[in-house]
C-alpha cells in the first residue's frame, strides 16, 4: 500500500499483487507488457507489436477525456516504468479503489501501480544469478493478397460492371499474359524470422548491518519486419546500511539506455504493411537492381522494399534515476523517513530519407533529414512519520507526511534539411545539407506540486477493520485560487470468519471478509498553465508575396479551471477455503468523474488554434471483478490455477457544454470514424449502418422514402444497403450512429502452474470481449479503391448474380453507390483469446550441479503461439494513437502484429 505495508488479511481496499515469478515468463520488453493478464480490472492493450513500442494500461476503465494512464510508484518514488527491467522487480501492487489510492490524491484517479524492486537481505550470503533467454520470433498471421492473375480477373470484372472502358489499350493490359505473372510476394520481402535475446545478471547479499543488490540487463529484440530493432541496457544498484542504532541510510540508482530502429508502420494508411498488402504482385521489387532502380508501384502506396531501404528512423533514449533516504526509529512506535529523489531522461530521434528511384510516393524526389531532441527532469522530496502500536486487542497505525515535486521539460525540433549530395550514414548531418528551409522550433515546460497527506488505520480483535486517508495537493497547473484540491477516503472491513458464532457455522471456510470503501481522487493530467493565454510567432505572407514574422494569439485562457474529481465506491468480499487452498475475491465498483477538463475544438474563424480547457463533463464507470485461485500439492506434485474476469461499463453521462455534445476522436484517411459523445461510451465508432447487400434490383427499387423516391438512387443489385436512420430520405453523414465500443467490456485471464520432481510447467491465457475494431484494410481489401491497387483475397467472395454474397459487395471502381463509405461493414469483432506463454522447465538435482550451484534450470517457452479471434486484420490488439484518440482504440491502419516466439533459456544461481 502507499507509503507503507499491510497484511493482505487486514486490507480494506481493492488491491492486486503480482509476484516476480509471474512477471518474468517469456520475454517482455517492458513492465507494462509483463502486467497483461496478471490482475483483474487491469486492461493492457499493445499499441503495436513493433520492438520498443509501448502499451496502454487502464485500471477500471477510462475516467477522463484526458490522460487515463495510472500513477506509477517505484520503490516509494513517483516515476515511470517504461525504462524498468522486468527482471529487477520483486513485486507489483495495483491499487484499484479510491480508499487504496487516496493517499496519492491528485495522481490516483486512474489507479496506482506500486513497483518494488529486488533487494538484498541482512545476513545473506552473496548470491549470483544469471539468466539468459534466446529465441526466434515470426508473424503469427498475415492477410493474403490476390496474386496477379486473380487481381486481373477481379479488375476486369469491375470494369465490366461499370460499363467501361472504351479504350482497347486497357483491355490489352489485362489480356497480356505478362501482366498476369506473380513476380513478388511483398510480405516475404519485408518480413523475417527474427532473433531475440534477453540476458540478466544480478548479485545480492548482506551483512549484519547492511544489504545490497546489483543487476545488469540486456535486451535485443529484432522485429519480424526487416530493419526494426529495439535494444535496451539496464543497470540498477541499491543498498541499505544501519549507520547508527535505529538509523538506516539507503539509496537506489538506475540507468537505462535504449536504441530503437523503427519502420513507417502505423498511423498512416499507406504504411509498410499496408503497402505490402495492396501493391500489385506483378510489380517486381527491382526494375534494375544493378543500378538501384526499384519496381515502381502504380498506386499511392510506396514500393515496400524501397520504403524499408530508404527510410532510416532511429531513436535513442537515456534515463537516469535515483534516490537517497534516511529512516529513524524512535520511541518504540515511531518511524521517521526523509527521501530525496532525482530522475532525468533524454531522447534523440533522427529520420533520414534517401532517394529511392522508382520507389513511388515521395521517395523519388529529394532526400531529407529531420532531428528532434527532448529532455526532462524531476525532483521529489518526501517526508513521512509513521506510528504503529498494538495494545490488547487494538492495533492502531497512523501516517503523516508531506511531498514536494518539481519537473521541467525541454524540446527542440531542428527542422527538416534537404538535398544531401552524399547519402552515406557518416555524412547524415545538417552541415552537409544542400538546403535548410524549415525553421527550428523549441519548447519548454515546467510544473510543481506540493502535498500533505495522512492516514489512520484501526484494527480491533483482528476482525473489525477501519482506515481513513486524506491528501491535499497544490498544483501549478491551476490558477492560485483553484490550486489546492482535497481528497479524502474511508474504508472498513469485517472478518466475519473470526466471530465465535461463525466458527460453529463454517464448513471449510478458512477466512471470510467483507469490505467497503468510498473516496475521492483528483486528476491534473492536462498541459501546464492553461489559465494563461499564449502567443506565438507566425509567418505572415503579404500582398507582394514576401513573408514576415508576426505575433498572434494561439490559445485562449480559462482562469477558472480546477481539478477533475473522481468519486468511487467499492464493495468487496474475500474468502478462502480449506486452509487457503481455494481463494475467491469479488468486487463491485461505481466510479464517477466530475468536472472533467474538456477542450472543445474551436471554429477556424476565431483565428485561435487551441481552445481553453473547462470543467464540464462527467464520466461513469461501473463493473465487477472476480478472481479465483486453487492450489494444492500431492506428494511431489504441486500445482495452482488462477482465473480472473472483469467487466466495465463506461459512459460519458454529461458533456456539460452548451451547444456541444461530441468530439471526434479518430479518423481513417482524414474521415472521422470515432467520437466521444454525451450518453455514449468514450471512444465509440461512428459510421453508417450497413443493412447488408442488395440481392436484386427489385430490392433496390423498393427501398424508398416517404415521398416514394429511391433512398439509394445509384445503387444496383450487389451494392451495399445503408440504413436511413434519421428518416430524411437520403443517406448522409447524419445517418451515422454509435456502432460499437472500441474498448473491451470484459477482460479475462487464466494461469496454470505445476511442479513435479524437478519439472515445471506454466501457462497464461489472456483475452477480451465486447469491443469492435475498425479494419481499415478493408478499404482496398474488400472494397475496391481504384485500378492501381491490389486487394485482399476476401474480395473473391464478392457478390455476383450467380453467387450472391451478403457481406462483400459487387466489385466496382466507379462506386456510384458509395459502397466503400465507412460503415459497419468495416467493423469486426475484436474479441480474442491468446496464449501469452507456455513454459516447460527442468531444475537439475544438486547431485548433478554440486554444492556451489544452488540452482540450475533450463526451460523452453512458446510465446503468443495461439491466438483465437474472428478478426481478419493483422492483429486483434490495436491500441490508441494519442490526442483525443487516447480514448479511441481499435482503428487499424496496418498495425504491426504481435510476434509468436520460440524461446530457450537457462537460469543458474550460485
Amino acid at each position: 500500500m502507499g507509503y507503507g505495508t499491510q497484511k493482505k488479511a487486514n486490507l480494506t481496499g481493492s488491491v492486486s499483487n503480482v509476484t516476480s515469478e509471474k512477471l518474468n515468463q517469456g520475454v517482455n520488453q517492458s513492465v507494462g507488457h509483463a502486467l497483461q493478464g496478471q490482475a483483474s480490472g487491469v486492461t493492457v492493450i499493445q499499441n503495436s507489436g513493433e520492438p520498443g513500442s509501448g502499451v496502454e494500461i487502464r485500471i477500471r476503465g477510462a475516467g477522463s477525456i484526458n490522460d487515463n494512464s495510472p500513477l506509477y510508484v517505484v520503490d516509494g518514488i513517483i516515476g515511470e516504468i517504461g525504462s524498468l527491467n522486468p527482471a529487477d522487480i520483486e513485486s507489483m501492487t495495483v491499487l484499484k479503489d479510491a480508499a487504496s489510492a487516496a493517499i496519492y490524491g491528485s495522481r490516483g484517479a486512474n489507479g496506482v501501480v506500486i513497483v518494488t524492486t529486488k533487494k538484498g537481505k541482512r545476513n545473506q550470503k552473496t548470491s549470483v544469478s544469471f539468466n539468459t533467454t534466446q529465441g526466434i520470433q515470426m508473424a503469427w498471421k498475415m492477410p493474403t493478397s490476390l496474386d496477379a492473375a486473380q487481381r486481373n480477373l477481379i479488375h476486369k470484372e469491375a470494369l465490366t460492371n461499370d460499363g467501361t472502358p472504351t479504350s482497347e489499350s486497357i483491355w490489352d493490359y489485362y489480356n497480356d499474359p505478362q501482366n498476369a505473372i506473380t513476380r513478388t510476394d511483398w510480405f516475404k520481402e519485408v518480413l523475417q524470422t527474427a532473433y531475440i535475446s534477453n540476458t540478466n545478471f544480478s548479485i545480492q547479499g548482506g551483512g549484519a548491518a547492511s544489504n545490497y543488490s546489483f543487476s545488469l540487463g540486456y535486451l535485443d529484440n529484432n522485429g519480424i519486419v526487416l530493419g526494426t530493432n529495439y535494444k535496451k541496457y539496464n543497470v540498477r544498484f541499491n543498498s541499505q546500511h544501519e549507520i547508527a542504532k535505529n538509523l538506516t541510510f539507503g539509496e537506489n540508482v538506475s540507468i537505462a539506455v535504449s536504441d530503437t530502429k523503427s519502420a513507417e508502420i502505423r498511423g498512416s494508411y499507406d504504411g509498410l504493411l499496408s503497402s505490402a498488402l495492396f501493391n500489385m504482385r506483378n510489380t517486381p521489387v527491382w526494375a534494375d537492381e544493378a543500378n538501384m532502380i526499384y519496381g515502381t508501384p502504380t498506386g499511392d502506396f510506396p514500393n515496400p522494399v524501397a520504403s524499408l531501404n530508404a527510410r532510416d528512423r532511429r531513436g535513442k533514449g537515456t534515463t537516469i534515476g535515483g534516490n537517497i533516504y534516511l529512516e529513524y526509529k524512535f520511541l518504540e512506535n515511531f518511524t521517521a523517513k526523509t527521501d530525496v529523489a532525482y530522475s532525468s531522461s533524454s531522447t534523440k530521434n533522427k529520420f533520414f530519407q534517401s532517394i529511392a528511384i522508382g520507389g513511388g510516393r515521395g521517395l523519388e524526389s529529394r532526400n531529407s533529414l529531420n532531428e528532434n531532441f527532448s529532455s526532462s527532469s524531476t525532483k521529489i522530496w518526501n517526508n513521512t512519520l509513521n506510528f504503529d502500536k498494538k495494545f490488547g486487542q487494538h492495533h492502531v497505525a497512523a501516517l503523516g507526511g508531506m511531498s514536494m515535486e518539481s519537473g521541467i521539460y525541454e524540446g527542440l525540433s531542428a527542422g527538416t534539411a534537404y538535398d544531401f549530395s552524399n547519402e552515406s550514414a557518416a555524412l547524415r548531418y545538417y552541415n552537409n545539407a544542400g538546403s535548410f528551409p524549415n525553421h527550428p522550433s523549441g519548447s519548454a515546460d515546467d510544473y510543481a506540486l506540493q502535498s500533505y497527506f495522512g492516514r489512520v488505520s484501526y484494527e480491533f480483535s483482528n476482525k473489525y477493520l477501519f482506515a481513513a486517508n486524506i491528501r491535499a495537493d497544490g498544483s501549478s497547473k491551476f490558477p492560485r485560487d483553484k490550486r489546492w484540491g482535497y481528497f479524502p477516503s474511508v474504508s472498513g472491513g469485517w472478518r466475519i470468519s473470526k466471530e465465535d458464532f461463525f466458527k460453529d457455522l463454517s464448513t471449510g471456510i478458512s477466512d471470510l471478509k467483507f469490505r467497503a470503501s468510498w473516496g475521492q481522487l483528483g486528476n491534473d493530467k492536462i498541459p501546464n498553465y492553461q489559465y494563461y493565454s499564449t502567443i506565438s510567432t507566425v509567418d505572415s505572407p503579404t500582398l507582394n508575396g514576401n513573408s514576415f514574422t508576426a505575433v498572434a494569439q494561439d490559445r485562449y485562457s480559462n482562469p477558472n479551471i480546477k481539478w477533475e474529481v473522481t468519486t468511487q465506491t467499492d464493495f468487496g468480499i474475500d474468502v478462502s477455503f480449506y486452509n487457503d487452498k481455494l481463494l475467491i475475491t469479488a468486487d463491485y465498483y461505481d466510479k464517477r468523474t466530475t468536472d472533467i477538463l474538456v477542450q472543445v475544438p474551436l471554429v477556424a474563424s476565431l483565428g485561435v488554434g487551441a481552445a481553453p480547457f473547462q470543467n464540464a463533463g462527467e464520466v461513469s464507470n461501473k463493473g465487477f471483478e472476480f478472481g479465483i485461485t486453487y492450489r494444492n500439492s500431492n506428494d511431489q506434485f504441486k500445482y495452482g490455477i488462477t482465473g480472473n474476469i472483469a467487466t466495465v461499463s463506461n459512459k460519458l453521462t454529461s458533456f456539460g457544454i452548451s451547444g456541444s455534445n461530441q468530439i471526434y476522436a479518430a479518423d481513417y484517411k482524414n474521415v472521422n470514424v470515432g467520437r466521444i459523445a454525451e450518453g455514449q461510451s468514450l471512444g465509440h465508432f461512428y459510421v453508417l449502418n450497413a443493412l447488408g447487400i442488395f440481392q436484386t434490383q427489385a430490392e433496390v427499387d423498393n427501398y424508398k422514402n416517404a415521398a416514394g423516391e429511391k433512398i439509394q438512387p445509384y445503387a444496383v443489385a450487389g451494392d451495399v444497403k445503408f440504413e436511413d436512420r434519421n428518416h430524411d430520405g437520403v443517406i448522409g453523414a447524419n445517418d451515422r450512429f454509435n456502432a460499437g465500443n472500441s474498448f473491451p467490456s470484459l477482460t479475462a485471464s487464466l494461469t496454470f502452474n505445476g511442479e513435479y520432481k524437478g519439472f515445471d510447467v506454466s501457462m497464461l491465457w489472456v483475452g477480451s470481449q465486447g469491443n469492435e475494431i475498425f479494419n481499415g484494410l478493408k478499404l482496398g481489401g474488400t472494397f475496391m479503391n481504384g485500378t492501381n491497387y491490389n486487394n485482399r483475397t476476401d474480395i473473391l467472395d464478392r457478390w455476383t448474380p450467380t453467387s450472391p454474397s451478403t457481406t462483400v459487395p459487387r466489385v466496382t471502381i466507379k462506386d456510384l453507390n458509395g459502397n466503400k463509405t465507412y460503415s459497419t461493414l468495416y467493423l469486426e469483432d475484436g474479441s480474442f483469446a491468446r496464449m501469452k506463454y507456455l513454459t516447460f522447465g527442468y531444475t537439475f538435482d544438486k547431485k548433478i550441479t554440486g554444492e556451489k550451484i544452488s540452482k540450475l534450470r533450463a526451460y523452453f517457452t512458446l510465446q503468443n503461439l495461439i491466438t483465437l479471434t474472428k478478426y481478419t486484420g493483422f492483429d486483434p490488439e490495436v491500441g490508441a494513437e494519442g490526442g483525443f484518440s487516447n480514448n479511441m482504440f481499435g482503428v487499424d491502419k496496418g498495425t504491426y502484429p504481435t510476434a509468436k516466439a520460440f524461446l530457450f533459456g537457462v537460469n543458474f544461481n550460485f
